[in-house]
């Protein structure tokens, strides 16, 4: 079987064989395969490089992708339900409704990679790298993000029911202001840093009632938003004595 490039239509690679399942491509050089629409499901591509690999629609269900370089590649609507992506690079690769439930993630740079509408159902990101990725409208629903950085990230309409954010970096991201955030598994920071801007909003809002305020610019709830870890970068949250 041979697989070309997607470009020139050069030969890559000939394997024996006419199937791709379970194929042994661990540490293969497949820079720039046209892999469209490939049955991989179970295949060994550990080290592997796929950088600018086209695996639009491609099956790679429970595929051995550990330490694979996927920088740039294509796997718009591609099934990687159970695979291991653990340590792989997928910055900038396009995961445009993605199936990646239960996929181990765990330490995966996917900085700048676009997983709108993806599914990460109960998949593992522990101390992955998400920073500036697109994730609008992705189902996170039991995703463990514990570590994980998540900074800039777009998490518009994303659902994180269930989802494990413990020690995650969410410094500006665009968190859902929605129900589907509702049982997210926050920590004591994160929480702190989401009432910190609540309060600051009454604070500072003369849309906001002075009952309203009253309620919550409280010395107890205004101590513990200061506990704020970007302060003094950011302001303090004043009580409701010190508004002007």
């Amino acid at each position: 079987m041979k697989i070309f490039n997607r470009y020139t239509g050069e030969v890559i690679l000939e394997i024996e064989g006419d199937t791709l399942v379970g194929a042994n491509l661990q540490y293969a050089n497949l820079r720039d395969a046209d892999l469209e629409n490939a049955d991989l499901h179970g295949a060994n591509l550990q080290y592997a490089n796929l950088e600018n690999a086209d695996l639009e629609n491609a099956n790679l269900q429970y595929a051995n992708l550990r330490g694979a370089n996927l920088e740039n590649a294509n796997l718009e609507n591609a099934n990687l339900e159970n695979a291991n992506l653990r340590g792989a690079n997928l910055q900038y690769a396009n995961l445009y409704g993605a199936n990646l439930e239960g996929t181990d993630l765990q330490g995966a740079d996917l900085q700048d990679a676009n997983l709108r509408g993806a599914n990460l159902e109960n998949a593992d990101l522990e101390n992955a790298n998400l920073r500036d990725a697109n994730l609008f409208g992705a189902n996170l629903e039991g995703t463990d993000l514990r570590g994980a950085n998540l900074q800039y990230a777009n998490l518009y309409g994303a659902n994180l029911y269930g989802a494990n954010l413990e020690n995650a970096n969410l410094d500006f991201s665009c968190m859902p202001l929605w129900c589907g955030d509702l049982k997210a598994q926050y920590d004591d920071k994160q929480v702190i840093q989401q009432l910190y801007h609540v309060l600051s909003h009454a604070a500072n809002s003369k849309n906001v009632s002075e009952e309203l305020k009253r309620s919550l610019l409280t010395s107890e709830l205004v101590e513990i938003a200061n506990r704020f870890h970007r302060i003094p970068e950011c302001p303090e949250c004043p009580e409701l004595g010190a508004i002007k």
